[in-house]
């Protein structure tokens, strides 16, 4: 199975017409649907719909009908739902004549359910629950552009020669060899486009990087764990020795121990069961999972269960060791007190230096969204504002001249394409070696329609010569789809850096370049900064800047730029206007609203990466006053032997805080190449990228002995005070 990707989207634009395919006889047959969701009512999470156009897709796709029949393709009334939905909805009950009713635009839409199909499992880019009809009303107000298309090919046909085939008849047709357009098996679609990526709520490097953080939360929790269930037995090694010496055998004190600890673990479930249920609406809404709750249960269950077998292989060998030792060692406990202390040193140091690692990523990562949202990128986008485009030349007028007025806003004027928050261009062009001696490689052209009066709003930055004029509009500008003969000047125009490094050209204006498949070309006037306008993980492309008047249609957009700090009055004053204009709802737009959602996945790592930074360092922190409470315990009468002997508190205190200080040292010198390690590369992948100072070491190196401090002080101290007296005499 094959399908299309138009302009880099998995789907049919008005450049690829559905006649083409039917031209193709390669193509044995072909579907087209729409990929959307539906949110049943009083459900927690979303769920996959297609919506088709024919009833191919039942065959392409081998989909198999376990009941009911097709009356969903032709009434938009009707729904065809999975068995695994049915299941989450009904239960064993047939869903057959039940109403499944969702949210839809902000109210609830009632269909009915005539038939059921096997749910296919696993991982897909195509992932379904509910099949229906496409609406007749989207049909004929857009016909299948925006749909998503499948081919299959027939068993001897080559890929090639069929992408050959649709590509010549889509630029024959339109005589514009700068569109694009890819043909891939399906399972390539995630590799090959963005739509999956640029505002997905999680990128799929970004969900590696969390499994690491949770795997690192993991290995934290049964270090911790593992340092005190040791401690714990090497306290009552003793203890065991005696009951040994009263007739226990190893079994009994092994059942005894696993006993203990499957209370903890029963505890420790209840918890973290009520903690989910707790955060499962937020976790559904972030994820966007297709899945229910019952199968987030199971994955926790699964995930129990390995933590049990887990623990169970690290604490029997455990247990069986310190049975192992002699009755006189267990009672004097003259064997392993050394072994005992590296260990729980490591532990420990292993812990901090996670929690180091932990918190040295999010200030990193917190940085670098900082650095998204505030750094230059080519152009201003603070305190700016947006309207939808208009059409209507006197209502744009009316608006330019209301905001004008209003003592919030500084500029306001009108767009004809703005470079921000809109990433479409209307015109590519290729630039090809073939007609430029002095190139090494083609290469694509986007567009900017820049004037000096939107430069200065935007606040672009010209590097040499001028921004394009009135007198700068050639001849030939505007013939997109016509065939030209000959090449002819199309006018002025500046470049950005990337243009002038690809046409590796110092000095650049005066010079020209051929374009447009050889039938036009352009002089160079001016030089330009590169605009980053797109994803953060984009690259500045080679673009160009006409003069506004070679736009070929009449849309616009209002922008302004308001004073700080006022944008919650200039937006209620914009709602009002249009009510008494009585032009309906509007929704005024910052640019900060338009560019927020590519930040999606940062934001909603960082969240998560908080918890878990959180969570690792409770942990960690609960480790180091475990093992400082129980050393204080052990080391009691000697505290109040240094005392009687002269020892003041603050020489108690220096000695516990210097060890732990030292291995918080130790753990800082792991953790912090480490950290850095890591994130580097992730940094890389950003065009504007944050810096990494000195401070930030610093910082976190003094937070963490603070907080280390301030547990081992507390315990200290309060040993360290105790009468010496009352400490010898306890038993």
């Amino acid at each position: 199975l094959y399908t299309i990707l138009s302009n880099g989207h998995p789907y049919i634009s008005d450049v690829v017409k559905v006649e083409y395919l039917d031209q193709i006889p390669e193509i044995a047959e072909y579907t087209l649907f729409n990929q959307t969701s539906c949110k049943p009512v009083n459900q927690k999470s979303y769920f996959n719909e297609h919506q088709l156009y024919d009833e191919n897709f039942l065959a392409l796709f081998g989909m198999e009908l376990l009941e009911g029949n097709l009356g969903f393709m032709h009434d938009e009334g009707q729904v065809a739902v999975s068995d695994r939905l049915a299941r989450h909805l009904w239960g064993d009950e047939s869903p057959i004549g039940k109403d499944l009713v969702d949210e839809y635009k902000k109210s609830e839409r009632r269909r009915i359910v005539t038939a059921v199909f096997k749910y296919w499992g696993g991982h897909s880019n195509f992932p379904m629950d509910v099949l229906s009809k496409f609406p007749a009303e989207q049909y004929e107000k857009w016909g299948n552009s925006g749909a998503v298309c499948v081919m299959r090919y027939h068993p001897t046909a080559n890929a090639d020669t069929v992408y050959s085939k649709l590509w010549g008849m889509m630029v024959n047709t339109y005589n514009d060899p700068n569109l694009h357009l890819k043909v891939l098996p399906i399972t390539k679609v995630r590799h090959y486009t963005k739509q999956y990526n640029d505002t997905a709520k999680f990128q799929v490097n970004h969900i590696y990087l969390f499994s690491v953080a949770s795997l690192l939360l993991i290995v934290c929790g049964l270090l911790n764990y593992l340092t005190l269930f040791i401690n714990r037995l090497f306290i009552r090694r003793r203890e065991m020795a005696l009951r040994k010496a009263f007739g226990a055998s190893r079994w009994n004190l092994t059942v005894q121990f696993l006993t203990e600890y499957g209370l903890l673990l029963v505890i420790a479930l209840a918890f973290g069961l009520v903690t989910m249920e707790l955060s499962m609406d937020w976790f559904f809404q972030m994820s966007q999972l297709p899945v229910n709750s019952e199968y987030i249960y199971q994955e926790t269950a699964l995930y129990f269960a390995v933590v049990l077998l887990l623990s169970l292989l690290v604490s029997v060998p455990v247990i069986m060791y310190f049975q192992r030792q002699s009755l006189q060692s267990g009672i004097v406990g003259v064997n392993g007190l050394m072994r005992y202390h590296i260990f729980r040193r490591i532990s420990t140091g292993e812990q901090i230096s996670i929690s180091i690692f932990c918190i040295f990523c999010v200030v990193v990562m917190m940085k670098q969204i900082d650095t998204l949202r505030h750094g230059d990128i080519g152009f201003e986008r603070e305190n700016r504002g947006t309207l939808s485009y208009f059409q209507n030349e006197e209502k744009a007028v009316k608006v330019l001249s209301f905001l004008n007025q209003q003592p919030e806003v500084d500029t306001a004027i009108a767009i004809l394409e703005p470079i921000f928050p809109t990433f479409s261009r209307t015109l590519y062009y290729k630039i090809r070696q073939e007609e430029n001696p002095q190139l090494n490689e083609d290469f694509g052209v986007s567009e900017e329609i820049i004037d000096e009066t939107i430069a200065q709003f935007y606040g672009l930055t010209l590097l040499q010569g001028r921004w394009p004029r009135p007198g700068d509009v050639g001849s030939g500008r505007g013939r997109r789809g016509d065939i030209v003969k000959g090449i002819e000047e199309w006018g002025n125009v500046c470049i950005n850096e990337s243009f002038a490094r690809r046409l590796g050209w110092e000095d650049p204006v005066g010079k020209s370049f051929i374009t447009g498949g050889g039938i036009g070309k352009f002089t160079i006037i001016g030089v330009y900064k590169d605009i980053l306008n797109g994803s953060p993980t984009e690259k500045a492309v080679p673009s160009i800047a006409s003069y506004p008047s070679m736009r070929m249609d009449n849309r616009g957009e209002v922008h302004f730029k308001f004073k700080p700090g006022t944008w919650s009055s200039l937006r209620q004053k914009i709602i009002d206007y249009y009510k008494e204009q009585e032009w309906g709802t509007v929704e005024p737009r910052t640019y900060d609203d338009h560019y927020a959602p590519m930040l999606v996945s940062e934001n909603n790592l960082q969240t998560l990466l908080n918890v878990i930074t959180i969570v690792c360092i409770f942990i960690a922190l609960f480790g180091v006053w475990s093992m400082i409470m129980l050393t204080c315990e052990q080391r009691r009468k000697e505290i109040a032997v240094r005392k009687v002997f002269g020892a003041t508190t603050k020489d108690i205190l220096d000695m516990f805080i210097v060890e732990y200080m030292a291995l918080q040292g130790v753990a800082a010198l792991v953790a912090f190449p480490i950290g850095y390690a890591c994130m580097k590369p992730w940094l890389e992948q950003y065009v504007v990228q944050t810096s990494i100072p000195w401070w930030i070491y610093v910082g976190i190196f003094l937070l963490v002995a603070l907080l280390v401090a301030l547990c081992v002080g507390w315990r200290v101290w309060k040993t360290a005070t105790a009468h010496p007296a009352d400490e010898i005499c306890k038993g």
